[in-house]
C-alpha cells in the first residue's frame, strides 16, 4: 500500500505542475536511459563506448525537454524552476523504484502510464 500512496503522490504532483504530453515523453525517455547507467562502471572498451552514446542520448532528450518547457511562455526563472520540479520528482519515481519491491519482482518505474497523469 505504501507504494501506491507514494506513486499516487507523485502522480499528483505531476498534475499540480500540469504535465505535458512533451514532458511526458521526454521524463520517460529520460527513467528508461538513465535505468542502467548507475549500476555498474563500464569494464571494457565496447561498455564504455556504450555508456558515452547513451549519455548523449539522454544529453539530448534533456535538451528536448528543456526546449518543451521554453515553449510553454514562461519566464527564464520558471523554466529553471519547473524543469527542477520536474528532475526531482524523477528522483522520486527511482526511489520508489528502488525501495519498493512487488510480488513480481522490483517494481519497474517506466510502466507508470500516461492514463495516471492525465
Amino acid at each position: 500500500m505504501e507504494i501506491f500512496d507514494m506513486l499516487l503522490a507523485a502522480t499528483s504532483r505531476f498534475r499540480e505542475l500540469k504535465l505535458q504530453r512533451e514532458e511526458y515523453v521526454c521524463l520517460k525517455a529520460m527513467i528508461l536511459l538513465n535505468s542502467n547507467l548507475c549500476t555498474n562502471s563500464p569494464q571494457t572498451a565496447e561498455e564504455l563506448e556504450s555508456r558515452n552514446k547513451l549519455l548523449r542520448l539522454l544529453d539530448s532528450v534533456i535538451d528536448a525537454l528543456v526546449w518543451a518547457i521554453s515553449k510553454l511562455g514562461l519566464s527564464t526563472q520558471q523554466q529553471t524552476l519547473r524543469l527542477g520540479h520536474l528532475t526531482m520528482l524523477l528522483s522520486h519515481i527511482r526511489h520508489v523504484r528502488y525501495t519498493h519491491r512487488t510480488g513480481h519482482g522490483e517494481f519497474n518505474s517506466v510502466q507508470f502510464n500516461s492514463k495516471i497523469l492525465y
